[in-house]
C-alpha cells in the first residue's frame, strides 16, 4: 500500500504486511498506536511501565514527550522494536497548532484508520482502528471536546471546519522520537558476545531477582514480615471499576431507560454506584399525560413498573446496572495529597472545565467501612464530551467512580468520583 504523497515529501510511506500499526517511511520504521500516560518523577520508569501495562501485556519500550511530561509505551511482543519512530511525534508543532485532531486512512491491504491528536503539547489520542465506522464514531467523540484549532478528516466525512490533508504532507522524521528500552540491561546482555554459559547464568540470575522485586512491588504485600501482627489497611479502590468503564456502562443504561411518554417530560437521569453494581434512574414530570403512557412504555422498554409520587405528577423508573470489575492487574500506589490536588487543579484550569475538588478527612466511607486514606470528592460538570473528560481521571491511581447524572433542563452532565491519597508513611519507600 502506498499512502498518497506530495511534493514536500520525497519519502515513500508504505504499510508493513500483517502489522497495521506500523509504517515504513523511506528506510525508517514507524509505529502507531502507543499508550500515552503522564510521566511521574517520583516513580521509577520500570514501575510506571508496569502500572501502564495492566491487561495490555508487558510494556518494555518507551519514549518521553512534551519536555518529559508524558511517556509513550509499547511492547516488543507486538513486533515493535527499539529504535522505531513514534508516528504521533512526527507532526511538526509549528505547522499543526497546539490543539489539533486528525484521522488518516491507512488503506489497502489493511483498511485501517489512524486517529491522532495533540493538545497543549501532549499526545491526546493515538489509536489504530480497524474500519471506517468505528473510526468515525471515535472521531466524533473526540470532536465533542472543545477548543480544537485544526481538524483534519476526509472530505467525504463532511465534518464542519475540517480540512483534508495527506499524511505525507504533515509528518517529518526531523521531529520524530525513537522508542527506547525501559530497562537497557536485557538489551545489553543480548548484544554482548560472550560465552553461552556465562550469559545464561547472568540472565537467569537477573531474571530471578527482577521477578522477586516485581512481585513484592506489584502485589503490594500488605503484611510486613518483620511485624506479622500489623493490621492490613483497607483499600476502598480494590475491585472498583475504572472511570471509563463506569461511564460507558452508565451511559448505556441511562439511554435504555430514557423514555419520553406522551404528556410527560424527562427531568433527570442518574447512575450511582452501590456496594455491588449500580442502579440507573430516570425522573419524569407530568405535562398532561396519563399514567398508563408511562407504565406501558416503561414495561415495554425495561420490563419494570415505574413508581409514581407527588400526587401522581412525578414518575421514576429504576433498573440495575452491571458494572465491569476492576481492570487493574496490580494494586496501584495512591498519589500523595499534593500530587492529586495539583494534577487535577491544573487539568481543570487548562481546559476551563467546571470541576471542583473537596477535601474529605479520612474516616468512614459511604459503606460504613473505616479508611485511613484521605480523599478528595471530585465533581465534573460539562455539556459535551463527558467520556473524553472522564479520561482526565483515568490515569490517576486509587480513583473510584461514584455517580453520573444528566439534567434535561440544563443539558449538563455531572460526574462524581473519589480520589484517595496516602500520607508519606503509607507509600512504600520504593515509590516515594
Amino acid at each position: 500500500m502506498r499512502i498518497p504523497l506530495t511534493a514536500r515529501s520525497k519519502k515513500t510511506i508504505s504499510a508493513v504486511p500483517a502489522a497495521p500499526n506500523r509504517l515504513r517511511f523511506g528506510r525508517k520504521s514507524v509505529v502507531l498506536g502507543l499508550l500515552w500516560q503522564p510521566a511521574r518523577r517520583n516513580i521509577p520508569l520500570r514501575d510506571q511501565a508496569a502500572f501502564a501495562s495492566g491487561p495490555h501485556g508487558e510494556f518494555d519500550l518507551f519514549l518521553g514527550y512534551g519536555n518529559g511530561k508524558q511517556h509513550g509505551f509499547a511492547s516488543t511482543s507486538d513486533g515493535v522494536a527499539s529504535g522505531m519512530l513514534a508516528g504521533a511525534t512526527m507532526f511538526e508543532t509549528e505547522r499543526m497548532s497546539d490543539a489539533w485532531l486528525g484521522v488518516f486512512p491507512l488503506g489497502d491491504p489493511f483498511p485501517h484508520w489512524w486517529v491522532v491528536s495533540v493538545r497543549d503539547g501532549q499526545i491526546y489520542e493515538d489509536r489504530v482502528i480497524p474500519d471506517s465506522s468505528q473510526a468515525s464514531a471515535a472521531f466524533g467523540k473526540m470532536l465533542e471536546a472543545p477548543g480544537w484549532k485544526r481538524i483534519i478528516a476526509p472530505a467525504n466525512w463532511n465534518i464542519p471546519s475540517s480540512e483534508q490533508a495527506e499524511l505525507g504532507e504533515l509528518i517529518s522524521p526531523r521531529s520524530a522520537i525513537r522508542l527506547r528500552p525501559v530497562d537497557r540491561l536485557p538489551f545489553l546482555l543480548l548484544r554482548t558476545v560472550a560465552a553461552a554459559l556465562v550469559l545464561a547464568v547472568a540472565l537467569y540470575g537477573w531474571t530471578e531477582f527482577q521477578d522477586f522485586r516485581n512481585e513484592r512491588q506489584l502485589q503490594r504485600i500488605a503484611a510486613d514480615i518483620a511485624v506479622p501482627a500489623q493490621r492490613v489497611i483497607p483499600k476502598p479502590w480494590i475491585g472498583a471499576p475504572g472511570i471509563e468503564p463506569f461511564v460507558d456502562a452508565c451511559i448505556a443504561a441511562m439511554e435504555d431507560i430514557w423514555i419520553v411518554p406522551a404528556g410527560w417530560n424527562p427531568q433527570r437521569a442518574e447512575c450511582a454506584r452501590r456496594s455491588s453494581g449500580a442502579s440507573a434512574r430516570i425522573d419524569l414530570q407530568k405535562a398532561g399525560g396519563g399514567m398508563h403512557f408511562v407504565r406501558s412504555l416503561a414495561v415495554e422498554r425495561t420490563g419494570k413498573e415505574p413508581n409514581f409520587s407527588g400526587n401522581r405528577k412525578q414518575a421514576s423508573l429504576t433498573v440495575d446496572v452491571a458494572l465491569p470489575g476492576s481492570d487493574r492487574r496490580i494494586d496501584p500506589v495512591p498519589w500523595s495529597r499534593q500530587e492529586v490536588e495539583a494534577s487535577l487543579s491544573d487539568r481543570f484550569d487548562e481546559l476551563g472545565l467546571g470541576g471542583s475538588l473537596a477535601l474529605r478527612k479520612a474516616g468512614h466511607g459511604a459503606d460504613g467501612e473505616s479508611s485511613q486514606f484521605g480523599r478528595f470528592d471530585i465533581a465534573l460538570s460539562t455539556s459535551v464530551g463527558i467520556r473524553e473528560y472522564a479520561r482526565l481521571l483515568s490515569d490517576i491511581p486509587a480513583v473510584v467512580p461514584e455517580a453520573l447524572s444528566f439534567d434535561a433542563g440544563s443539558k449538563a452532565w455531572k460526574l462524581a468520583a473519589t480520589a484517595f491519597f496516602a500520607s508519606p508513611d503509607q507509600i512504600p519507600a520504593a515509590d516515594r
